[in-house]
Parts: C-alpha cells; structure tokens; sequence
C-alpha cells in the first residue's frame, strides 16, 4: 500500500509543480508561494478541526514542539521557491527528474548517517539517472 500512495504522490507532484510555477509566474515567486501555503494552511486547518485535534492549535502545545520540527517548512518554501524559478528553464521532466536525482541523493546520505546504510549500487543507480538527463539534453542541443 506504500508503494501505491508514493506512486499517488509521484503523479501529484508534477502537477503541483507546474501549477505553483504558473502561479509564480503570474504573481511572482514570492507571492506565487504565498498563494501555495496559504491555501496548504487553510486545508490543513480543517484537516486538524475535522479530525478532533483542535486542541492541538494552542499555543502552549505549538511553543511545546521541538524547533527542528519547523525545519520542514523552511526546506518545503526554498524547494518552492527554486522549483518555481527553474522548471520554466528546464520544463517539467528535467525538473522532475532532477528532484528524484536530489531527493535519491539525500535519501541515500540520511540512510547513512541515521542507519549507517550504504550501497555503491544505489549510487550508480543516481548516476545513471544523471546520464540519462545529460543525455536528453544534449540530444535536445543536436549533440
């Protein structure tokens, strides 16, 4: 059931891309990205107050969390920010692929360090993606 829900994820995020680059386009980056969390938060919000855990908006329980925590939105907003400025460049399959590149990367790096997990195959794997990008370019440059 995994697999499928990052599948399911995999589809949605090329559109979210898309849609945020269209969005900073129109509104800039800056405000494009507004645009993205605001309506996130909202969603968000009713996602807690339908679930019953309205109690958890307090802000003794929000100051209880640890600071790390808030880390997320702060990576979420510069991968915003940068998926907006440059998929228009790259269009949208280098972009995907490119971030299946990056996310691979730090997965691999995270598995190390946490679980002290490694594999030269995972590596070649990556680099193989990165060929097969390179290649795509340079067949698009007449190479």
């Amino acid at each position: 059931m995994n697999f499928l829900l990052c599948a399911v994820c995999g589809l949605i995020n090329p559109v979210n891309n898309m849609v945020n680059v269209k969005a900073g386009q129109c509104l800039g980056t800056a405000r494009g990205a507004l645009v993205n969390y605001a309506g996130a938060t909202v969603l968000s919000l009713l996602v807690v107050l339908l679930t019953g855990h309205g109690s958890q908006l307090s802000p003794a329980y929000i100051a209880s969390v640890p600071w790390y925590l808030y880390l997320g939105s702060v990576c979420g907003l510069t991968a915003l920010a940068i998926i907006i400025k440059a998929t228009p460049k790259s269009g949208a399959l280098v972009s995907s692929v490119c971030l299946i590149i990056g996310s691979m990367g730090m997965s691999m790096l995270l598995d190390y360090v946490f679980s002290g997990l490694f594999s030269w195959r995972k590596v070649l794997g990556i680099l193989l993606v990165i060929g097969g990008v390179a290649w795509k370019q340079a067949a698009c440059k007449g190479l």
